[in-house]
């Protein structure tokens, strides 16, 4: 991996230290990555996982400090698919995603970060611990002069309505750069604070399932979206259903929309690169 300055050392350094011991990343730490890190980029870190997966504890703590540490500029995915996982979380999109990103190996935790290719024709990396790396290398890619990725934003807002637990999601999105393929817009529902049963350790029987994958709002794809530089666009999905939502999923604590989050990303349709991404709360109390 090409380290672009000292300062991007320094900081590959503290978090190979940080996540060999799964501690939580300390305030100074915290501090040193917003200092250094903090360009404006976004990058999506898609978690591979399952209940039955016993490895998968750690590399959620890995993704829990990492979006501790970086904030705003990291969101992080937990899709339950694959031959760990149980009816009780899967859904239909997180069955295409893996079949689509990651159609053979079944070794998890396997992360994507923001989908783009790591060894050769792979999409995942297995070893959580290479994940704080490849983040970090992707949000300097990003910020780079020579970045070849469109400076393509997105901004959401959710208008919840709480009488029939429905909602609709509004998406603006700006080119501040001409794209050179066709884009397409991302609109997930996830879930957080869910207690079940997960193996593993640090797992167990009131274990709680953070950024859980419930559903694609705008489908398992998205939708196409079209934006010429310096143009802003505006798309309003479709009013979407609490109820719609797989009923199978009853573990203590769930289905509980102030638990709940948007999640909206832009991608490249030919390359399937995340461009940018953006997470905000279903509702606010």
């Amino acid at each position: 991996m090409k380290i672009i300055n000292s300062a991007n050392s320094i900081i590959l350094i503290i978090l190979i230290m940080i996540f060999a011991a799964c501690d939580e990343i300390g305030k100074d730490n915290r501090i040193i990555l917003s200092q250094y890190i903090n360009n404006g980029k976004t990058v999506l870190l898609e978690d591979f996982t399952g209940v039955y997966c016993s490895n998968c504890p750690r590399a959620a703590a890995t993704a829990a400090g990492l979006q501790d540490a970086l904030n705003e500029q990291l969101t992080v995915v937990s899709i339950h698919a694959g031959v760990f996982a149980t009816d009780s979380f899967r859904t239909t999109a997180g069955d295409a995603y893996r079949q689509f990103f990651y159609p053979t190996d079944e070794s998890y935790p396997a992360g994507m970060i923001s989908r783009t290719k790591q060894q050769g024709d792979k999409y995942v990396e297995v070893n959580d611990a290479k994940w704080a790396a490849l983040i970090i290398n992707r949000l300097n890619s990003l910020g780079s002069a020579n970045s070849q990725i469109p400076n393509v934003k997105l901004n959401l807002t959710a208008d919840y309505n709480q009488t029939d637990s429905s909602f609709v999601v509004n998406s603006s999105v700006t080119a501040h750069s001409q794209p050179k393929n066709a884009l397409k817009l991302q609109l997930w529902l996830t879930e957080s604070g869910i207690v079940s049963y997960q193996a593993g350790e640090g797992g167990g029987r009131n274990y709680k399932h953070n950024h859980v994958l419930r559903d694609a709002i705008n489908g398992i794809w998205g939708e196409d979206i079209s934006v010429n530089t310096n143009e802003t666009v505006n798309y309003i999905c479709e009013k979407y259903f609490l109820s719609q939502l797989n009923t199978t999923l009853s573990p203590r604590n769930s289905g509980k929309p102030e638990n709940m989050h948007i999640v909206g990303f832009i991608y490249d349709n030919l390359t399937k690169e995340v461009i940018d991404v953006k997470e905000i709360f279903l509702m606010h109390l």
